[in-house]
């Protein structure tokens, strides 16, 4: 790296909550080690696995743990949360998983285009990653994902009420704004976390013009879900049982919008926000049943001898062979596509493989343990 290029990581904090995953830590704590970032690990486990504070042999990645003391998971994870934000004092900022990392060329890019223009907040290109019989397999997630015109509009109209596009929970943000979207989305407590996720979501929409870029970005673990799409929010907003929800989360969107765009006639606001509720239109039919069926399928599939499973790959169409990705019927209802040859020779998904490959003995010994 250039010194241009430690300077701009240096006003970078990365955020990341975990809980009860030191092998994802260890592998975590090892790419970020070497990095002018700053980094703080929230770690909700009922024990310590890392010596508080800064870790040795690391610049600048601290250690934080927050045992429960009889808290629900929820009220643990926003107690972390806002503790997060309040280590933040850099300019840039940015939420990550524990088995996720960002790009030394993604953030360097972000970080450049923060810093000289007025987005405020900026995502990526997505490899989604498997680790199978000691290799790691790559694809494109999200292949659809791109720049769009609407999230970046200075009209919150027409950020608010885009349906579409790559969402930004994972990007890198000009401080002051995750600050904003964190502090109100983890004001109120929900039992069921797909308010929260809608409501994060909407206020970075509130909050942020997002830019997207076709670099290589965010590198996630990848997870197949045989049945496990989320219910539709629609149904949960529509559900007499959660009136009290439904009111705080418009409640919460409303104060957003206030702080966002404090010249904004009250009257104007409650218009937005209807034009936006209704959006949430009531499900008519539920696709579960459907979903669990296909899975079931491809789970029978997936159990057959490898001879009959090759023969049966070869006589699907090109389109369904693509959206499978190879003769082991795994259950994945998104088309699998792989990432590109430069992709594949990036430097921090290089890092990145070697880590995830990395012997657990070596691991512990290079995070002191």
């Amino acid at each position: 790296m250039t010194p241009e290029e430690i300077d701009l990581l240096s006003e970078l904090t990365i955020i990341i909550p975990t809980y009860n995953r030191p092998r994802e830590l260890e592998r975590s704590i090892e790419y970020w080690r070497d990095l002018p970032v700053t980094v703080h690990i929230l770690d909700g486990s009922d024990k310590s696995f890392f010596v508080e504070g800064l870790q040795p042999g690391t610049q600048s990645t601290f250690y934080h743990s927050f045992p429960c003391n009889g808290e629900f998971a929820a009220g643990n994870w926003a107690r972390r949360l806002k503790f997060g934000m309040s280590q933040i004092n850099t300019r840039f900022s940015a939420l990550c998983c524990d088995d996720d990392v960002f790009t030394i060329e993604g953030m360097i890019k972000a970080i450049e285009i923060l810093d000289l223009e007025s987005f405020d907040a900026v995502a990526g290109k997505t490899g989604e990653y498997l680790i199978r019989n000691a290799h790691v397999v790559w694809k494109h997630k999200y292949p659809n994902w791109k720049d769009e015109e609407r999230q970046k509009s200075f009209d919150i109209y027409e950020r608010l009420l885009f349906d579409g596009g790559p969402h930004a929970f994972y990007a890198i943000y000009k401080s002051d704004k995750l600050k904003d979207i964190h502090s109100l989305g983890h004001s109120n407590n929900f039992p069921v976390p797909v308010w929260r996720s809608m409501l994060i979501i909407n206020l970075i929409k509130i909050f942020c013009r997002i830019k997207f870029i076709d670099d290589l970005f965010w590198l996630k673990c990848g997870i197949n879900y045989p049945e496990a799409r989320p219910i539709k929010f629609a149904q949960l907003f529509w559900d007499g049982n959660f009136k009290d929800h439904k009111k705080l989360f418009v409640n919460t969107l409303s104060s957003a919008i206030q702080k966002s765009e404090p010249n904004m006639p009250t009257a104007a606001r409650l218009e937005l926000l209807n034009t936006f509720t209704a959006n949430f239109q009531k499900p008519r039919t539920s696709k579960k049943i459907k979903v669990r069926i296909k899975a079931n399928i491809l789970e029978f599939l997936g159990s057959l001898p490898k001879s009959v499973r090759k023969l049966l790959f070869s006589s699907l169409t090109k389109d369904l062979k693509r959206r499978l990705g190879s003769d082991e019927f795994t259950v994945n209802f998104s088309p699998i596509i792989p990432l590109t040859e430069a992709d594949l020779s990036n430097s921090s998904l290089l890092k990145w493989e070697r880590i995830l490959l990395m012997p657990r003995e070596e691991l512990r010994l290079r995070a002191n343990i």
